[in-house]
C-alpha cells in the first residue's frame, strides 16, 4: 500500500460546500477517499457532489470527535483565517482556497500558530504552477528585466 493509499480511509473535512467545495468532494471522491465530511452552518441540499456520499457537521467539537487528517476550506473568505487557524491547532493538514482573508487582521496569529505545529498550509491558486507564472518568478529572482 503506497503513502497516498493509507490516507483514502482517513476523514477529510471540507468546509463549505459552495460550487468550489462541490468541487473538491467530486474530485477527493473520484480519487478514491470515502470518509468525507462537510462542515457547514446550513442544512442545504448539495448541488452537484455526484456520486459521492458525505456526511455534515456542524460543530468543533464533531470536528474533534472524527480527528480529520486534513481540511480543504472553501467557506466564504471572511471565514477562511479563523477555520485555518482551529484546523492548525487540532493539528490537521490544510489547503485554503484563495484568498486566505478578505484583511491582514489575523495574519500574525495564523503565522505563529503554523511555526507551533508540524502540519501543511496551502492556498489553493490554480496559475501558481502555470509556465507564465513560473517564467515571471524565475525572472523577479535573477533581477533580470529582459523577457
Amino acid at each position: 500500500m503506497s503513502n497516498f493509499e493509507k490516507y483514502k480511509s482517513q476523514p477529510v473535512v471540507v468546509f463549505g460546500a459552495g460550487s468550489i467545495g462541490e468541487r473538491h468532494i467530486r474530485n477527493l471522491w473520484q480519487l478514491g477517499f470515502r470518509n468525507i465530511v462537510v462542515f457547514r452552518q446550513r442544512n442545504l441540499p448539495f448541488r452537484d457532489i455526484a456520486d459521492a456520499k458525505v456526511s455534515v457537521i456542524r460543530t468543533w467539537e464533531e470536528v474533534d470527535r472524527i480527528k480529520p487528517i486534513a481540511a480543504i476550506i472553501t467557506s466564504p473568505t471572511s471565514f477562511h483565517t479563523a477555520q485555518t487557524i482551529e484546523c492548525i491547532r487540532r493539528n490537521i493538514h490544510v489547503l485554503v482556497e484563495k484568498p486566505l482573508s478578505h484583511t491582514t487582521e489575523d495574519f500574525e496569529a495564523l503565522k505563529n500558530t503554523i511555526s507551533t505545529h508540524s502540519v501543511f498550509v496551502y492556498v489553493g491558486y490554480m496559475m501558481r504552477f502555470h509556465p507564465w507564472i513560473l517564467k515571471a518568478k524565475q525572472i523577479i529572482q535573477s533581477k533580470n528585466t529582459v523577457i
